[in-house]
């Protein structure tokens, strides 16, 4: 059997290394085992399927230029590319509890779901009270990813066709799997709704939901009316965050925005939050905040509009920071008063 090296490295290495790191191969598909199981296509023909050492296997592999001929003898893959040859050991192969499981479609989303999610778990994982990271509602022509880690709120909202109504919460596990898969993605149910299997173009990805809720966003959404707003062109708003955040308090990242209808003040603020430098830019609106930069900057990164409206809500301790976006919905709670000033926001 002849195979596009290449190809095959690319599988080897999005493999979620198992504690073993053994992979399953059967010329046409590479796969895993365990708590995910995550399945990659890399071929045409089909050999009998053996286990192989993924790292050992994926070495063999780097030094391999366009293709390269697997023969497999008794328990030994043999590998031949140019002048070079070499053997693995084999071993059984891994079962698929799960992914021979699949059942009935649940929703089929496009290929910016999984950039979506990309910039969803990092956040997911610092929530440390619940197993599920990352919230997926499943609502006629939409889905809903949502992500918190206690201090600040992300929603996602994409386009989808849905065969099945339901709120999907992914495990920190799901992450790794998913990065396997390029491209839109069907996601069916599997193990009677516990689990869901994602179907791509290039490969498959099966892993356990989580148990035990999701905290009630909806709840911390305002519901009152704005108390202020600061509206500035978003590029110049990221870029005066970014030098404010060198000099800012380093246990919260404080900046203070201020917007009095002479422009938007973007100050850098110190421990007791007293400003520590200052930058003017052009800008409307009136109102105050002081917030954690860094989370500022990560949901502005959200946003793809050329100008920015950052809206100021009271709440019910600290003030709330509401950025959105066509399709991005992003909530930070402020920071506290100074007798607070070390705390998070």
């Amino acid at each position: 059997m002849v195979l596009e090296a290449a190809r095959l490295r690319e599988a080897l290495k999005r493999m979620v290394p198992q504690p073993t790191d053994y992979v399953s191969f059967d010329g046409a598909r590479v796969w895993t085992s365990g708590v995910v199981e995550v399945e990659a296509r890399v071929g045409e023909e089909r050999l009998p399927p053996v286990a192989l050492p993924r790292r050992f296997f994926l070495d063999l592999l780097e030094a391999a230029e366009g293709e390269v001929r697997l023969t497999l003898e008794e328990q030994r893959l043999r590998l031949e590319a140019g002048g070079f040859q070499a053997e693995l050991l084999t071993a059984d192969p891994f079962p698929q509890p799960l992914l021979e499981q699949v059942e009935d479609p649940a929703f089929r989303v496009g290929e910016g779901f999984l950039e979506v999610l990309k910039n969803a778990f990092p956040l997911g994982k610092r929530l440390t009270s619940h197993q599920g990271k990352v919230l997926v509602e499943a609502e006629e022509g939409k889905v809903r990813v949502v992500a918190t880690d206690g201090y600040r709120l992300h929603l996602h909202t994409l386009e989808a066709e849905v065969f099945q109504e339901g709120a999907y919460l992914l495990p920190v596990q799901a992450e790794g799997a998913l990065r396997a898969l390029e491209g839109a993605l069907t996601f069916h149910r599997a193990w009677g709704g516990k689990a869901l299997v994602a179907v791509a173009e290039n490969g498959r990805a099966g892993f356990p939901l989580a148990e035990g809720g999701f905290p009630s966003y909806r709840n911390a959404l305002p519901s009152a009316p704005p108390l202020g707003e600061v509206r500035v062109e978003r590029k110049a708003l990221l870029q005066a965050l970014k030098r404010a955040l060198a000099v800012a308090y380093p246990e919260n990242h404080s900046v203070r925005l201020r917007a009095d209808g002479e422009g938007v003040r973007v100050e850098a603020m110190g421990e007791s939050l007293l400003p520590l430098s200052e930058e003017v830019l052009t800008g409307k609106g009136q109102g105050e905040v002081v917030v954690n930069g860094r989370y500022l900057v990560d949901a502005l990164e959200e946003v793809r509009k050329e100008e920015v409206r950052v809206l100021l809500y009271p709440g019910p301790g600290v003030p709330l920071v509401e950025v959105r976006d066509e399709g991005f919905y992003g909530l930070i709670a402020g920071l506290r008063p100074p007798k607070d000033a070390g705390g998070e926001g």
